[in-house]
């Protein structure tokens, strides 16, 4: 479907005409043939442009490329939603704290009786932001991935060496078992 998008300046009534070159300051609304708005600049400047359907804002374009959906504050960043986002897939590019570093001989990985500790004190793993502080401040998706990764890492390095422990222990078992075997031998013999 084809849509014409036609300029209307303040004081200006019909269905507006096509105009090209004109000051921004001077628009009063964009709108298709049939009379919907699809959009309006607010103000006399060009601060953003306000993007709306049936009256209701929907999308804000800064002067600083900033884009707003449902809300003209973007808090600094290049987009900002009020709501819920759906998507297929995000990428977070270029992210330099990835956590592989926990595999490094030089990574002092704590003791679990450390990290039990730290729970018991704090109610949260260390690192990991508290519930009160994701309320209040929110999350970074890449920064919180990275430590969520250097916890299963973590959890990974546990899991290696209890793995070694438990092989120890079951060699240990064997042993013990070899000799306890031997000694009922000695015993059943001496009884006969």
């Amino acid at each position: 479907m084809l849509i014409q998008v036609y300029l209307r300046t303040k004081n200006t009534s019909g269905s507006g005409t096509r105009i090209h070159g004109i000051n921004s300051s001077n628009i009063e609304y964009i709108g298709a043939v049939d009379q919907n708005v699809i959009g309006t600049v607010i103000g006399t400047t060009t601060d953003y442009l306000n993007l709306r359907t049936n009256e209701i804002s929907a999308m804000y374009i800064s002067s600083n490329q900033n884009v707003g959906i449902g809300t003209k504050d973007t808090k600094g960043f290049k987009l900002g939603v009020q709501g819920k986002i759906a998507a297929e897939e995000v990428k977070i590019t270029a992210y330099a704290n990835w956590a592989d570093f926990v595999f490094k001989n030089d990574y002092d990985l704590p003791t679990l009786k450390e990290v039990g500790e730290h729970i018991k004190e704090k109610g949260h793993l260390k690192d990991i932001p508290c519930a009160e502080a994701v309320k209040k401040d929110g999350f970074f998706l890449g920064d919180m991935d990275s430590k969520l990764l250097r916890k299963i890492e973590e959890l990974t390095l546990y899991t290696i060496e209890q793995e070694k422990e438990l092989k120890n222990q079951k060699e240990i078992n064997k042993t013990l078992e070899e000799r306890l075997q031997k000694i009922e031998k000695l015993l059943n013999y001496k009884k006969q």
